[in-house]
């Protein structure tokens, strides 16, 4: 932990007191006295994570988002948002809520295609996604699927954190055939608050000049938690949201 408070507060733009507020929360949570013993913590803790496969560097520029100037957040469509997606848990509508969230994200990340894709197992007990719930330009290809092991939704779940794609056809090769074709994909990771993996959400554009941003990783991170509360309040189950129609499996 080589910054001081001055320099970890300049560089998070938070004051100084709430920088050591967080330092505190951070010792009492991990059992640590001090920032020696919090750095050996996660020295012993935090693994190297995995080699990227071969090509996938080529289409995976998350690091983009950062470097992209964002917009505010629009709070009064978020909270009509919101406002949407609780009135589907109040019906008690499985089918409504991810309806709802794709046509949301939809509209305010001002996107070309949205998803959500599903966790589920097949009866030899492969994993794959399933798109359930599609709006946009790619609405036609619902109930279609995706590996698990060779997917942007499963590099998403693999690293558990929002990933932007370009292109992405240039390494998962079956997104060729999607028309029209797919330029970015930000996909957000979904999962229950046990840990277990429920399913992504993703964002598409079809065109060079629409490009992702933090505010829509901001705004569909909390529309997404509010789903998962939702989804755990209602007890869905990943093959009750099977979309009504079936399309062929990418392969």
């Amino acid at each position: 932990m080589g910054y001081s408070n001055r320099e970890i507060a300049a560089e998070l733009k938070m004051s100084e007191p709430a920088v050591k507020s967080a330092l505190h929360v951070l010792f009492d949570k991990i059992g640590c006295w001090n920032r020696v013993e919090l750095a050996n913590h996660f020295s012993r803790t935090v693994k190297e994570p995995a080699p990227m496969p071969d090509g996938l560097s080529e289409v995976l520029i998350t690091t983009a988002l950062s470097q992209r100037p964002a917009a505010q957040p629009d709070d009064i469509s978020n909270r009509s948002a919101l406002q949407k997606l609780a009135q589907c848990v109040c019906d008690r509508d499985a089918r409504g809520l991810i309806n709802s969230l794709v046509e949301i994200t939809l509209q305010l990340c001002d996107a070309g295609s949205a998803g959500l894709s599903v966790l589920d197992e097949d009866k030899d007990g492969n994993m794959f996604f399933r798109w359930d719930a599609l709006s946009g330009s790619l609405s036609g290809s619902v109930g279609g699927t995706t590996p698990r092991d060779w997917s942007p939704c499963g590099t998403t779940l693999d690293l558990n954190s929002p990933q932007l794609f370009h292109r992405p056809h240039r390494f998962f090769t079956y997104f060729s055939k999607a028309k029209p074709l797919i330029i970015e994909g930000l996909v957000l990771p979904l999962r229950m608050d046990d840990g277990s993996e429920f399913g992504t959400l993703w964002i598409t554009s079809h065109d060079e000049n629409r490009k992702f941003t933090w505010t829509e990783v901001e705004t569909m991170t909390s529309l997404c938690d509010f789903t998962l509360a939702a989804v755990k309040i209602l007890g869905i189950k990943a093959n009750q949201l099977a979309a009504p129609t079936r399309v062929a499996a990418a392969s």
